[in-house]
């Protein structure tokens, strides 16, 4: 009986179980050791609980939460433990700061990406588990390459980006490129385009669809 008392259930309840008389759905209450909001619910009512071994809520101080973004090879290099972030829900016009706290050793076999974990301040709980971001990494490395806007990339049948690149002629020739970054309406392209060449860049679906025809 001394569990049922730790569990702040009613003295008139532990008595009617000393007497063996029947109680309709005794109730207790459960301390966390920390403050916090619980995450998870791991048990149903009328489950039978074995002391200190079955797990019954996750309870986690959701004012500081991780974020996890993915980057790929090209970005690798320009990222560090350290840098700063701006996070974006799309929800609300407010943005969120934080650092890159940790850089995954592993790729993603099937994206090709790095998983990258973001620390944020998390005031009001308006960050919420599961939910989609968009994450801007402010890298203190300097770089430099081509930025494209994004209305000049197009898809081909198998899902590569490329870009149409305008011929000494006049006509206009498929080339498939390398996506990197993206910075507001630009992608930046490691590879596929060199520094003169011009591209399509508004139109250029309507030039997909000629070339289709």
């Amino acid at each position: 009986m001394q569990t049922l008392v730790s569990l702040n259930l009613d003295p008139q309840v532990i008595k009617d179980l000393q007497a063996g008389q029947p109680v309709w759905r005794p109730g207790g209450k459960i301390n966390s050791p920390i403050a916090g909001t619980v995450v998870e619910k791991l048990i149903t009512p009328g489950e039978l609980l074995t002391a200190g071994t079955t797990p019954c809520f996750t309870v986690a101080d959701l004012s500081r939460v991780w974020v996890m973004t993915q980057i790929f090879g090209s970005d690798l290099a320009s990222v560090s433990v350290g840098d700063s972030a701006e996070i974006f829900t799309g929800i609300a016009t407010n943005s969120f700061s934080g650092k890159v706290d940790n850089i995954s050793a592993l790729v993603d076999p099937t994206t090709r990406s790095v998983m990258v974990r973001v620390v944020v301040e998390n005031p009001g709980d308006l960050l919420k588990k599961q939910m989609y971001v968009r994450v801007k990494i402010q890298a203190h490395q300097e770089s430099s390459g081509l930025l494209v806007p994004v209305s000049a990339i197009l898809r081909d049948d198998v899902n590569l980006p490329f870009v149409y690149v305008v011929q000494p002629d006049g006509s206009f020739a498929r080339r498939h490129v390398t996506l990197g970054y993206r910075t507001g309406d630009q992608y930046d392209i490691p590879d596929g385009l060199q520094a003169g060449d011009q591209i399509v860049v508004d139109g250029a679906i309507f030039v997909q669809f000629l070339q289709n025809q």
